[in-house]
């Protein structure tokens, strides 16, 4: 199986999916719809597996196994612009955006690094770890 990263970064005016509080982060309504979705998401893909989601306060992360022989590069590239349109869809059908969710969808293969043609990205802090088979 072929690990990738898929890290999709919400636009500035989307809900975030973590909030800080006096004990850490907190998982908001939003990122627990976040969470679900995924998870259903998951069981669309019968070559890929979705092995553990991460959420931040400004990004959503999901490593993912894609089955061998499946290009990596392609299959990944997929796999993130699939996700990221069925959340996006999603979260104008449930109300939580207006407007595109998503300001950047990067992907990590291996050693290499691609990103689709959006705003740049960064990484901010630890979120919750979840596990999906």
């Amino acid at each position: 199986m072929i690990r990738t990263l898929v890290r999709l970064s919400l636009a500035p005016a989307g809900p975030s999916p973590l909030v800080r509080g006096f004990a850490g982060e907190i998982l908001t309504p939003f990122g627990r719809w976040l969470r679900e979705r995924v998870a259903s998401a998951a069981i669309d893909w019968p070559d890929v597996a979705f092995h553990r989601v991460h959420l931040t306060p400004t990004s959503l992360e999901v490593v993912v196994l894609l089955r061998p022989g499946i290009p990596p590069h392609r299959g990944a590239q997929e796999v993130a612009r699939a996700l990221a349109r069925e959340l996006d869809l999603a979260a104008r059908r449930t109300g939580w955006s207006r407007g595109m969710l998503w300001s950047d969808v990067a992907l990590w293969t291996g050693d290499e690094v691609m990103s689709a043609p959006r705003a740049s990205h960064q990484y901010h802090g630890q979120g919750e770890e979840d596990r999906i088979h």
